[in-house]
């Protein structure tokens, strides 16, 4: 049978596959509680405050890369006037979708002030960001090392101090 050395136990790769699988799983159930708590802490933006913004979103968009087009454009040009007109235009059409964004923005960004400004969660968010980057297997398998990593795992994930 396989062995694997570590500084106090050898174990078999069947049993070091165990204790990565199960220390796996504890990250993942960590993660989606946490994940789950996130989602229903973050304030809720009604159906149609949501789509008047992506609307006016989709419309600047849309003006922007116009603008750029004609931009482009206006180099190549042999008619600089025409070019000048359509780029001026396109200039003002811009402005127009960035003055139209402005009260459906504001409106969601009212909601999303008082979270936004609120640090509560900044725990939560930093612990659920350590378990989402901390490598897939990188956590769970420091943790299936022994007693004393998994411990430093446990003090690393209960300290938001330290993880920031």
């Amino acid at each position: 049978m396989a062995r694997i050395c570590g500084k106090k136990d050898d174990i078999s790769i069947e049993q070091h596959q165990e204790l990565t699988r199960s220390n796996e799983t504890k990250k993942d159930d960590k993660y989606k509680t946490l994940q789950a708590g996130l989602e229903k802490a973050l304030p809720k933006v009604g159906e149609p405050q949501k789509a008047d913004f992506l609307k006016v979103y989709q419309d600047e968009a849309v003006a922007t890369a116009a603008e750029l087009k004609t931009m482009r454009a206006q180099a190549k040009s042999k008619d600089k006037e025409a070019a000048a007109k359509a780029q001026l235009a396109n200039k003002e059409a811009l402005e127009q979708a960035q003055k139209n964004a402005q009260a459906p923005t504001k409106a969601v960004l009212a909601d999303l002030q008082k979270f936004l400004a609120s640090d509560q969660l900044d725990a939560q968010l930093i612990k659920f960001i350590v378990l989402a980057e901390g490598a897939p297997h990188g956590l769970p398998e420091f943790a299936q090392q022994g007693p004393e990593q998994e411990a430093l795992v446990e003090k690393l994930l209960s300290d938001a101090g330290l993880m920031k």
